[in-house]
Formats: C-alpha cells, structure tokens, sequence
C-alpha cells in the first residue's frame, strides 16, 4: 500500500516499506562502521601469518600460552561467578520491589540506577578507596584491632565486588518487571494449601521468574567480559582477556593476536546474548499465554 510521504511534492507517492526502510538506515550504517568493519578487519589479521597465508596460530596462542589461557578463564570466571553472586542477591530484591510504590519506589530506584551513570574505572577506584592499601577498612581495622585488614582491592574478590557494582541495576530492571507480573494468585493457593514460604519461592516464585533470570544472566555475563575500566585500575598481576587485548594492540603493536583475542572475547558474549535472547522469548510467550 502506498502513502503520501510528508514533505513531498503533490501527488509523489513513496512505499510504506521503502519509508519505514530507510529510518534503519543510520543505525544500520553506524553499526557497520563500528562494529562489523572492525570485526572483520580483526577476524583477517588473526588468520593471516607472518608470510600473508592462513594460520591458526594466534588462537592456538591464546589456548596453550599459560598467560593468556589463565586470562581468558580469569574473564569467565568473574563475569559468570559476580553475576551467580548478582542474582542471588537481586532475585530477593526484586520480588520486594515489585510490592511497593509511590515515593520509596521512586527512592529505590534513584539509588539502584545511579551505577549505571558511572564509568567503569571510577567503580573500580570506590573498591580501592574501600579496601584498598589505604582503603577505608585498613583504617577501620588498624583502629579497632591494631591490625591492618586484608587488602581486597586488587584480588578476583575485590574485582567480584567491582563486577557485582554495575551488574546490580541492569539485572535488577530486568527480574523486577519479571517480579511485578507474577500472578499473585497462584501464591496464595499454595499457601492455602499449606506450603511453606521456602517452598512457594521454590516451586512457584522461581520457576515463574526463570526465563527473567535466564536473560538477565545473559546480559550481565555479556557485558561483564568485556569490562575494561574496572580491571585497569583494580588488576596488580591479575589478568583477564580484555587488558591482553589493549597491550597487544596497542603496546606490542602485536594486532593479529590482538585481534584472535578480540574474537574469541565477542564469540564469548555473543554466545550469552544469545541466552538473554532466549530468556526474552521465553518471556514473551508467558506474556501471550496469560
């Protein structure tokens, strides 16, 4: 069917699709520049050998060479352990949020949003200044036991701490929309019929709530491999795949195997946003059912 395109001249008539097409176009044009170029660009140069054939030795690298092997999993580990730790915390969270309105919504809201306004390297140095050397916990216990604290700041459990900053309000948003439509109904028959508030969470809240926490684990996983900030000022010795990316490139001036690790880094978020899709979807056909 076709329509009168505003701003044309009388009687120039334009598709509705090829209108509608061409809205996408910046998008589509700015992700091509900035994401599938450069990817391309990457995926040649970690296949092409020192004589211009083809290889696999930089991925081959990043698999047998004890340092970057111990970054990569460094990378999975984090992000999959802070967003385990995330979700235990934020389901609770959620289900209570889901309950209440008016001003404290408001109030909550602004407080658990207000990560997201931060830069990944600023969070990092609020754990420093927490527990780091001359954190705020060296000072508290050097006064009260005499004794300085365990330095956190630069361990896997003070970039856990880090990781679970951000994580907090992208997981949240989604299992708190999850929470507000839960059929409130199917709680009360099962404490009708005597079930334990442990159990309802386990037979009815958290099945109900599964594709939420599926996409929102998804998500944080995603996102969590690719945290550079954060690492950069945390990381003393402790690697992970994104901080071997930025010295090969730009350092080393080493861009092949920069560039092999930078695909295996979107290979790996790749495959978990493919988990936050299935959790959407899964959403969506709950959403139809009801």
């Amino acid at each position: 069917m076709a329509v009168l395109a505003t701003g044309t001249a009388p009687g120039l008539r334009i598709p509705r699709s090829l209108g509608t097409g061409l809205m996408v176009v910046p998008a589509v044009a700015f992700l091509v520049l900035f994401m599938v170029v450069p990817l391309v660009s990457f995926l040649v140069r970690s296949v092409t050998g020192d004589d211009g054939g083809f290889t696999w030795q930089y991925y081959a690298e990043i698999f047998t060479t004890a340092n970057y092997r111990s970054a990569l999993i460094n990378s999975l580990l984090l992000a999959i352990g802070s967003t385990l730790i995330t979700i235990v915390i934020t389901v609770p969270a959620a289900l209570h949020l889901a309950r209440i309105d008016g001003k404290r919504a408001i109030g909550y809201d602004a407080v658990l949003t207000f990560p997201l306004s931060l830069p990944g390297l600023v969070i990092g140095f609020f754990v420093i200044i927490l527990f780091g050397r001359a954190g705020l916990a060296q000072s508290a216990s050097t006064a009260l036991t005499g004794h300085p604290s365990f330095v956190l700041a630069y361990s896997m459990p003070g970039l856990l701490l880090a990781y679970l900053y951000f994580q907090l309000p992208r997981t949240l948003g989604i299992l708190r929309g999850a929470a507000a439509a839960l059929d409130p109904d199917a709680e009360s028959v099962a404490r009708t019929l005597g079930a334990s508030p442990a159990r309802i969470t386990a037979t009815v809240v958290l099945p109900a709530l599964w594709p939420a926490i599926l996409s929102a684990a998804g998500i944080a996983i995603a996102s969590s491999l690719g945290a550079y900030g954060t690492v950069a000022a945390l990381s003393e010795g402790f690697r992970v795949l994104p901080l071997e990316i930025a010295e090969q490139g730009t350092v080393l001036q080493n861009t092949a195997l920069a560039g092999a690790m930078a695909i295996v880094l979107a290979v790996l978020s790749a495959v978990f946003t493919v988990i936050n899709h299935l959790g959407e979807r899964m959403i969506e056909r709950s959403a139809v059912r009801a």
